[in-house]
């Protein structure tokens, strides 16, 4: 299974520690730092974008079209 998860925050670290070993998943926010420490504690992170998950050019490089999931896990509205 593919999915984006836009926001690196409180409720994507727990939802990234259950999920299981077929996953994939591709984290969109803002902090780079953050990203990478994520990727490195989870196996199930495959790719990782440092931007505006609002940005339509950035969702297209997150592989918008070919995932099955997408969750918006972030306090702004815009997004």
């Amino acid at each position: 299974m593919k999915a984006i998860i836009c926001g690196a925050g409180r409720y994507t670290r727990e939802l990234l520690a259950r999920l299981g070993d077929r996953w994939r998943v591709t984290l969109i926010d803002p902090s780079e730092k953050i990203l990478k420490e994520l990727m490195n504690a989870h196996a199930t992170v495959a790719k990782i974008l440092a931007g505006d998950a609002a940005s339509p050019v950035l969702l297209e490089k997150a592989g918008l079209g070919d995932t099955d999931y997408f969750l918006a896990l972030t306090d702004h509205d815009k997004v």
